[in-house]
């Protein structure tokens, strides 16, 4: 069932992947964009509104169908333009971060207005009796439509949703200052909440399973799933760490150019639209992987789709030359590949609707990284060994991760008061319970957990 995500017009960082084709070769063929022309133009939402009033006053009029068919086409390429303006402005702002010049907060809230103003329309037009006229607009059945309408949100769920936005735009500013994270986290904690209950939700962790993610397995699946992790995969992560730590870490750094040239000799060697995807990203300058100072440390790394170019751009923050600078490149560069091979992207109304897999994208990247240890001699000379080990261990550290993460924020949306503490309190429990670290510092288990951008940017992912 296709729903709305109603986060989508948010300042999210999303990274959605889906499945190739089922004969399973399938390379979109994009028109080549220049990245290095990305740049943030402030988008008006008046052009917008003035589209939306005019359809407005053609339903119910003798013969309006074609035209407003063509208005919604061209109302729906604004909306792609106001998400563009959203997704630019993130990306610019990280490149070149300033707090003092930073736009994205003002660009979130008008993707926020555009997506309001839009649902507006669409629930206006089914209202007025055009529920086939949407049907068509949208690619959907009379019960999805029907479903969609329904799940709606409010007026009220836009208006914080704005706000949401802006204690996002808040955790850039304030990243490094644990303290002050951790309070943010907590007014986050409790708007999300209030979000959830607008939808009809008893916390925002279930909201999120249901309407962000659309999972079709339960919270009972999860936990399921992460006891046998905590009892399965945190001893074997405990001895593939422990082996690392005896091996010598002996990757001398290489040039963006040798990274990028690497790289992408080994994904030709994997696969052939693999490598093609991957030159089409390279020589295309849609990336930036530059050690420079003046990048937004709390952004880490992501890969965005070009609303509009409909192609993906690679950014990662300055982390230090070391073998995970490399790892974190092929992560993100299995995630860019992917979009490269999406057959949703020709889906209509692809970014108003939630028709992409979430939680299927990290296959692509995780597993890219570990389809690359083949070739770690190359990458990492006489560091080869290390690099096995350490990568294999940070795999199935990401799994405890996963599971980590979405204990401790699902106790926190089930919180009826929540507070730092209790923040901090749950996170030690988990800290021993996934890692076997007992004793841990209650500030040293918060300096952990604020510094991972999801846990504010995207709850749940």
């Amino acid at each position: 069932m296709k729903r709305i995500r109603a986060a989508a017009a948010a300042a999210l960082m999303v990274f959605n992947t889906a499945a190739c084709a089922a004969e399973g070769r399938y390379l979109r063929e994009p028109e080549p964009f220049d990245g290095g022309a990305v740049a943030y133009e402030p988008y008006d939402i008046k052009d917008f509104e003035k589209l939306t009033d005019e359809a407005k006053k053609l339903f119910g009029k003798k013969d309006s169908e074609s035209r407003l068919e063509e208005l919604f086409g061209r109302i729906y390429d604004e909306f792609i333009k106001a998400q563009y303006a959203n997704t630019t402005a993130r990306l610019m702002s990280d490149r070149y971060y300033s707090a003092e010049s930073n736009t994205s907060a003002e660009a979130a809230k008008t993707a926020i207005d555009a997506a309001e103003e839009l649902t507006g329309l669409v629930k206006y037009a089914y209202e007025n009796g055009y529920t086939e006229f949407i049907c068509g607009i949208l690619d959907m059945d009379e019960d999805e439509v029907r479903e969609l309408i329904d799940t709606m949100p409010s007026e009220r769920f836009f208006a914080l949703s704005r706000r949401e936005a802006e204690l996002n735009e808040k955790y850039n500013e304030i990243y490094g200052d644990s303290d002050a994270c951790a309070e943010l986290y907590i007014e986050l904690v409790k708007l999300r909440n209030e979000i959830a209950a607008e939808c009809g939700y008893d916390n925002y962790a279930d909201y999120a399973n249901d309407m962000v993610y659309a999972r079709d397995y339960s919270a009972d699946d999860i936990e399921e799933f992460s006891e046998a992790v905590a009892e399965y995969i945190s001893p074997l992560w405990g001895g593939l760490v422990g082996i690392s730590m005896k091996l010598t870490d002996s990757y001398e750094g290489m040039s963006e150019d040798d990274l990028k040239d690497r790289v992408g000799d080994i994904f030709y060697d994997i696969d052939e639209e693999l490598g093609r995807s991957y030159s089409f990203m390279t020589e295309n300058d849609l990336y930036d992987i530059e050690l420079r100072k003046g990048k937004n440390s709390a952004a880490g790394a992501y890969t965005v789709l070009l609303e509009g170019k409909w192609v993906p751009y690679l950014f990662t923050s300055d982390t230090g030359d070391s073998i995970w600078r490399v790892m974190t490149f092929i992560h993100e560069s299995g995630h860019a590949c992917s979009l490269m091979h999406t057959p949703e992207v020709d889906a209509p109304w692809l970014t108003y609707l939630n028709i992409m897999s979430i939680d299927t994208c990290e296959v692509h990247s995780q597993g890219l990284e570990l389809l690359c240890e083949h070739w770690f001699g190359k990458l990492f000379g006489s560091g080869a060994a290390y690099a096995r080990f350490a990568e294999t261990a940070n795999i199935a550290g990401v799994i405890m991760d996963g599971c980590y993460f979405n204990e401790w924020q699902t106790r926190m949306y089930n919180e009826k008061e929540p507070t730092v503490e209790k923040a901090n309190s749950i996170a030690a429990e988990l800290l021993d319970k996934y890692y076997g670290i007992k004793d841990y510092k209650i500030k040293d288990a918060q300096d952990m957990w604020v510094q991972v951008p999801h846990n504010f940017v995207a709850p749940m992912y």
